[in-house]
């Protein structure tokens, strides 16, 4: 019985043993399977680090500061544009030609109108003659011209077209000296007609509405100032006052009117951005032309702010006199990108460079100039804001 017994804890034991053993063979397994994948959790770390720059360095590498990778410069030949306004003085100009060989000066005529008659002609009485007489202007012709040389040195080596591309600033300054010397008639004929400049504003907070370009278009029309060729005046506004007209929603304003037709919420969803009109504000037989090339008043009314000139032009309001030239510079609109510059490369072996060290170059040659019509009675407006919106 004690045998038996015996037997019975031996065999327990044996089975015990055997288990124990089982079991620390299994862990043992599942720890090295744990440790494999944490091994190929690991590297797969750092092959991702190898991939992204985010992981452990290597030993040995070259770094981003070698000389010919960080002292090499990529430069765009394709420059950023500079801001440039739009110049369309001559678009509300009457554009007179002159021929060449024909003097220095140009003189302009015009009737003086008849005053009418309202006596009767007696029967048989031949009577008296009328006397016919006329008003003339005399405009003197002006020249200007400018001109950019470039090297040959420097056209070999540039890496930008050079040559087109200072034609185009050189565009840009014709253009902006075209404007001005349109704008600084206007501006003059203020001193000879009072109704040119009766609109101003009386106060620095004053917001040009509808009604001010309405009202010019009217002062015009009641002094028999016909419109421009299209059936339109033309205006030149800048677009601080088409933002002011455009915020405006108070009673009969632009915003106010549009909104009651389909074409004009259409007008509403378009607003002029960087086109030459701006057709949205096109009212009262009105056409504007947006331009930040206009006269300024610095404190105006002894406010401290800067009045902008708006310019609402007529029939022969400003007229513009050249002479054309072939091969020679071509203003046509007036439009800085519109105009037709000489540029060109220079030919080797002339007197004054035999040696070919001008490459080419770049010109304007003007001549012309620009004035009033012969009368007393201005046919255009010339009027003072300050921009409430800016």
């Amino acid at each position: 019985m004690k045998n038996q017994k015996f037997a019975v804890r031996v065999s327990g034991a044996v089975v015990f043993a055997i288990r124990f053993m089982l079991a620390w063979v299994w862990a043992a397994l599942i720890g090295t399977v744990a440790g494999l994948m944490h091994t190929l959790e690991g590297a797969s770390t750092t092959a991702h680090g190898f991939a992204f720059g985010d992981g452990a360095s290597p030993a040995s590498m070259q770094s981003g500061q070698a000389p010919q990778a960080s002292a090499v410069i990529h430069y765009n030949n394709k420059f950023t544009k500079n801001l440039k306004g739009r110049t369309p003085a001559q678009r509300v100009c009457s554009r007179r030609e002159m021929p060449a060989q024909a003097g220095q000066k140009y003189q302009d005529f015009m009737y003086k109108p008849l005053t009418p008659n309202t006596q009767q002609a007696a029967e048989g009485v031949v009577g008296t003659g009328l006397s016919i007489s006329t008003a003339t202007t005399l405009y003197t012709l002006g020249q200007w011209a400018d001109y950019v040389n470039f090297s040959d040195f420097l056209l070999l080596t540039t890496i930008d077209p050079m040559i087109e591309n200072v034609e185009r600033e050189m565009a840009y300054r014709l253009g902006r000296t075209i404007q001005k010397l349109t704008l600084a008639q206007a501006d003059f004929g203020r001193t000879i007609d009072s109704s040119v400049g009766a609109l101003d504003a009386t106060l620095a907070t004053q917001q040009m509405t509808r009604n001010t370009g309405v009202e010019a278009a009217g002062s015009m029309r009641g002094r028999n100032v016909q419109t421009l060729e299209g059936g339109r005046f033309g205006a030149l506004l800048h677009p601080f006052f088409t933002t002011d007209m455009m915020v405006d929603n108070s009673n009969n304003s632009y915003v106010d009117i549009l909104k009651h037709t389909a074409e004009g919420q259409m007008a509403l969803k378009e607003l002029p951005a960087t086109g030459e009109e701006a057709q949205v504000l096109s009212f009262g037989g009105i056409t504007y032309f947006e331009t930040t090339e206009l006269t300024q008043t610095p404190n105006f009314l002894a406010s401290g702010k800067t009045a902008i000139r708006t310019y609402v032009v007529g029939e022969d309001g400003l007229i513009a006199v050249r002479i054309e030239r072939p091969g020679k510079t071509s203003i046509g609109d007036g439009q800085h990108q519109n105009l037709k510059l000489w540029r060109g490369k220079y030919a080797q072996g002339s007197s004054f460079d035999p040696s070919g060290m001008i490459g080419g170059g770049t010109s304007y040659n003007v001549v012309g100039t620009w004035g009033l019509p012969p009368d007393t009675t201005m046919r255009y407006r010339a009027y003072d804001f300050v921009p409430q919106n800016t």
